[in-house]
């Protein structure tokens, strides 16, 4: 196995890690110094470099351990199938037409006229309160309604 700390990926990463915890570091510095000479706002800078060093911190360790071009771990191996052995698997499963995954243009089209549908049926709905409304307005105001 190859070494996962000494792999070129790995180098570039551990000097973009040093470069950017440094630099974030420093910035903490300057803003404590600036916060101590009587800059108020930079008590909150103050503690936010260093955690975002610490983040930093966080995500190199883990793309150092985690990613597999660093060593980490591997792929997931694939699912068995239905003529692997395993019992567990059941074989085909029929999908209705309008269901499968090649007729989603179809499915697309059918949502657009529901919602059409449904978007002139509240017109509708809407229109007559607005006539009902224009009609209290005029003071034809019909009985029983």
């Amino acid at each position: 196995m190859r070494n996962r700390w000494l792999s070129g990926q790995a180098i570039a990463l551990h000097v973009l890690a040093i470069v950017a915890i440094g630099g974030m570091l420093a910035l903490g510095w300057w803003q404590l110094q600036r916060a101590l000479g009587g800059h108020t706002r930079s008590w909150a800078y103050t503690a936010q470099w260093p955690a975002f060093a610490a983040y930093v911190g966080y995500l190199w360790w883990k793309l150092v351990h985690d990613l597999p071009a660093f060593g980490g771990p591997k792929a997931a191996t694939p699912a068995p199938t239905p003529d692997s052995g395993d019992p567990d698997v059941v074989g085909p499963v029929h999908i209705p037409a309008e269901e499968h995954p090649g007729n989603r243009g179809t499915r697309f089209m059918r949502k657009i006229e529901q919602d059409r549908a449904k978007a002139d049926a509240e017109d509708r709905a809407m229109a007559e309160y607005n006539e009902y409304l224009a009609g209290l307005n005029s003071g034809d105001r019909q009985p029983g309604r």
